[in-house]
């Protein structure tokens, strides 16, 4: 195996083993697996839209995130790798309104960026198309 291809293999696995630490409850395993300056990205066509940045970022928006659910959870449907740094994964995320008990199923694309041996970024997207066409550019850019 190449060391491209073990290198895309580890961030697949870094996915797994963090979308497995949410599943899990543990935060704080979540953010070993990630660097200080870890940015989340939600377009403006998701709730809680916006950019969040570092630990205090991450923990707001997750916090905003979860106070709208009961009983949330995330599962990756497909996760491959996209370049030398990026992994995009389709997720079933499923949960019950609070207040509301409503149920809702979703499924969304993350996008997560690896530098290093932790996750640099996540951003999220409503489509698998264009969560490849963002990790694409940033191959290409050396995004941040």
């Amino acid at each position: 195996m190449s060391s491209q291809a073990e290198a895309q293999r580890q961030n697949v696995e870094l996915v797994r083993r963090g979308v497995e630490a949410f599943q899990r409850g543990d935060l704080e395993g979540l953010l070993a697996l990630t660097r200080e300056d870890f940015e989340v990205f939600l377009p403006q066509n998701l709730p809680n839209s916006g950019t969040y940045v570092g630990y205090d970022g991450f923990r707001a928006w997750l916090g905003q995130w979860l106070d709208a659910w009961e009983d949330f959870t995330v599962e990756i449907v497909e996760a491959n790798p996209a370049g030398a740094r990026h992994v995009v994964a389709d997720i079933r995320q499923s949960g019950r309104g609070k207040g509301s008990g409503i149920p809702v199923e979703m499924e969304v694309t993350y996008l997560w960026e690896v530098r290093g041996d932790r996750f640099a970024a996540m951003h999220l997207y409503t489509s698998r198309e264009e969560a490849i066409r963002v990790a694409e550019r940033r191959e290409r850019e050396g995004s941040e």
